[in-house]
């Protein structure tokens, strides 16, 4: 899949997965992980599988564990996208709702990431 596949926010994230694709050991200045392959793959397959418009309010950032983070623009919802799993939480209307270590497969994460827009 290349990028010119895409429209829209599902675009803007397929780049920066590319771009996160290019970090190497040390990218914070620390000890920070490259980004995992799988990881990147996960990430890649979630944004091939959705609309753009599912996209719209989300970001890209490098966890420093080769993870990737990914965030709502208001700051109220994450999903961190590891090899084998996810995990997210999100703050609505005063309540958290979370889960950890959910076994990763594209429609699931998919499911959750319109759940927490």
């Amino acid at each position: 899949m290349t990028t010119i596949d895409f429209i829209g926010d599902a675009l803007r994230l397929w780049k920066r997965t590319l771009e996160l694709a290019e970090l190497t050991a040390g990218w914070d200045g620390a000890q920070a992980l490259p980004m995992e392959k799988k990881a990147l793959q996960n990430t890649q397959r979630l944004i091939k599988a959705g609309e753009s418009t599912d996209f719209r309010q989300w970001v890209l950032f490098p966890d420093d564990n080769g993870t990737i983070l990914m965030q709502s623009k208001d700051g109220k919802a994450s999903i961190s996208i590891g090899n084998n799993s996810y995990s997210f939480v999100c703050t609505k209307e005063g309540k958290v709702n979370a889960g950890q270590n959910v076994k990763f497969s594209t429609a699931s994460a998919l499911k959750t990431l319109r759940s927490l827009a």
